[in-house]
């Protein structure tokens, strides 16, 4: 589901991995904290209705609990017990044109068309949050040509305001879909390396998992997202559920470190991470950026990870021992790319080793 929130009201669509031709609307209210609502699906016989109540006594909570009712066509009145992720907005969100919300897309590159029988497995990239697939033209665009020789390439495309976990679990579709000899091998951006974790922890397998800046451990720069979405309601699209999923102590995180699908998977994983840093100006007597590419948003995140939270080894979004995945068991198969931010990770020119490791898989 994703719902928007109208004061007390909200409304949204619906869809389902495992009946993919039933969609609908569903309709709802909150009153103080207890949840209502109820479907209108496009099949005859299909309904399902909610009574429940928030499990935080907060304006922004995110996690509901209660009874869901489901009726369909063989069965009345099956009853379930179970939580659900909400996607409102919060309520103090002002914003009258939040960021859209992504379409789902899983599509082969087209370079890989012109390939018949790649040697290798393929390779799924997949973006990260606020992202779109064609975030990784650069990186693509550059590949070698026997790069293609070796893998057939595809992009990823999910809703990254949506629970990571749902969107792991749209990924293994997919990838079900697709009907692969091999198991693929998973190149990942910021949160689509918790999407694919997502992914395996569904029972997807890999060849190997490569993530760039993905916050395996969460990143505390959530919890600045979130109070700052009341003052600068443009961050409100990263209040919401997706985002919310990478806070460090959250149910996600804590969730995924004990999964046990990820904790056999984890010698598959190869963790690289970026490391911004300033110079300090002796004339001027302040601290300076020394590159010029930086990405605005990594240079705030930055100076909120040193001067609010303390954190001084950081790409500008994870800090470097969330991004490398420290004591996590996983492989590290390039030193912390100096010099380089989050959004800037995916860059070639910024980060000319990732290509080269990435054009040697």
């Amino acid at each position: 589901m994703t719902l928007e929130q109208n004061v007390n009201n909200f409304t949204g669509d619906i869809s389902f991995i495992d009946l993919t031709d039933i969609s609908g609307t569903v309709a709802g209210s909150v009153s103080g904290n207890n949840v209502t609502f109820i479907s209108s699906l496009n099949a005859a016989g299909y309904s399902h209705s909610f009574t429940g109540a928030l499990t935080e006594n907060t304006s922004t909570s995110q996690s509901i609990s209660g009874t869901l009712i489901f009726t369909s066509k063989n069965a009345t009145g099956d009853t379930a017990h179970l939580s659900l992720s909400r996607i409102f907005y919060s309520p103090k969100c002002t914003d009258t044109t939040p960021l859209p919300n992504n379409e789902y897309i899983f599509m082969v590159d087209p370079r890989s068309q012109q390939v018949a029988n790649p040697t290798g497995p393929p390779v799924i990239f997949v973006h990260g949050m606020a992202g779109q697939m064609s975030n990784w033209d650069t990186i693509v665009l550059d590949l070698d040509a026997s790069f293609f020789q070796r893998h057939k390439v595809y992009r990823y495309q999910y809703n990254w305001k949506d629970s990571i976990m749902i969107n792991g679990r749209r990924l293994k579709q997919c990838v079900d879909t697709a009907n692969f000899d091999q198991a693929p091998v998973l190149i990942a951006h910021s949160m689509g390396g918790l999407v694919s974790r997502a992914y395996i922890a569904s029972g997807g397998e890999i060849d190997r998992l490569v993530t760039l800046g993905t916050p395996h451990l969460g990143t505390a720069i959530v919890g600045f997202l979130e109070s700052a979405s009341g003052v600068n309601s443009h961050l409100c699209a990263l209040d919401t559920v997706g985002p919310r999923d990478m806070a460090p102590k959250g149910g996600f995180i804590q969730g995924l470190l004990t999964n046990p699908l990820d904790l056999a998977n984890r010698s598959k994983y190869y963790a690289i991470d970026g490391q911004m840093k300033r110079t300090y100006d002796l004339i001027t007597r302040k601290w300076v950026w020394k590159e010029d590419y930086y990405n605005p948003t990594d240079q705030t995140g930055f100076n909120v990870f040193v001067d609010v939270y303390g954190i001084h080894v950081n790409d500008g979004m994870v800090p470097d021992s969330s991004g490398l995945f420290i004591n996590g068991g996983v492989n590290n198969p390039l030193p912390v790319q100096e010099w380089v931010d989050h959004f800037n990770l995916v860059k070639p020119r910024c980060a000319p080793d990732i290509l080269s490791y990435i054009n040697g898989l």
